[in-house]
């Protein structure tokens, strides 16, 4: 459980790292193949990170808006009904609404998503 924290503010800033390491000593983490935490959420737009253990899958699913998807560590493939896309560290990667995918960690990965509205 993460202590009370503001989610939506006219400005706010993140320690990615630290975010990253927070989330890998979770007990969901410790249980099981992926943990994420919302890092910014208004009406508008929602920014999440995700850690994701190797060979982890989010299985297949549609946005109502575009995402991004930037990997932080690892790498992953995004996967839609005609195409597979490997993203490594760096790597980001826009999706409009309504395209159905699925992710998969090909090594233990985090990811930072951005959907908007």
């Amino acid at each position: 459980m993460h202590p009370q924290r503001i989610l939506d503010a006219p400005i706010l800033t993140f320690d990615l790292k630290l975010a990253t390491e927070r989330l890998k000593h979770e007990d969901m983490w410790l249980r099981e193949n992926h943990n994420s935490i919302t890092l910014m959420k208004n009406n508008r737009m929602r920014i999440v990170m995700m850690a994701l253990r190797r060979k982890a899958e989010i299985k297949p699913h549609e946005a109502r808006s575009i995402v991004s998807i930037q990997v932080l560590e690892g790498k992953i493939n995004l996967i839609t009904e005609s195409d597979t896309i490997t993203l490594k560290r760096g790597n980001l990667l826009t999706i409009h609404a309504n395209i159905k995918h699925s992710l998969l960690a090909l090594k233990e990965s985090v990811i930072l998503q951005t959907l908007t509205f």
